[in-house]
């Protein structure tokens, strides 16, 4: 399990999911999406070291974040960056800006957490208070119901 329990809420205010962990358009999605403002601060969950820094591909402008145990998290389509690889982050450090760089048909965080060798539901560590489904969202469970449903592998 990602290192603690209370983590830091990636945006500011109440961000709509507008796509789950799990099964899309037959491939997986290592992440959640949350759709907020352009231009809306990014924080880290938690604190770590930053793996990466700058463009990756489909993911766009994204910070990845090492934290202890061998954990990380991944912060995708940002607008703008505002840290630097191997910098060190406090939990709720500003680590950019929400945008839509890379494969993204609007503004919104991908957030993706990482452990060992698979992928983990970034819902089973984020306070429900912080996000809310879309009406439009596809996928045959709603938000939530399968938070920490367990790793899947793949890229």
């Amino acid at each position: 399990m990602p290192p603690g329990r209370r983590w830091h809420p990636p945006v500011e205010g109440v961000a709509t999911i507008t796509s789950l962990f799990g099964p899309r358009d037959g491939r997986w999605h290592h992440g959640v999406d949350l759709a907020v403002p352009a231009g809306t601060p990014v924080r880290a969950v938690w604190a770590g070291q930053v793996r990466q820094a700058g463009w990756r591909g489909d993911y766009g402008l994204a910070v990845e974040v090492a934290h202890p145990g061998g954990w990380s998290t991944l912060y995708g389509h940002l607008e703008s960056l505002a840290v630097e690889r191997g910098q060190q982050v406090a939990r709720g450090q500003l680590l950019g800006w929400v945008g839509a760089t890379g494969n993204a048909t609007g503004p919104h965080l991908h957030l993706e957490v990482r452990g060992g060798r698979g992928f983990f539901d970034p819902l089973a560590w984020l306070d429900p208070r912080w996000y809310r489904p879309s009406p439009a969202l596809p996928g045959n469970r709603e938000a939530g119901s399968g938070a920490g449903a367990g790793a899947r592998g793949g890229s």
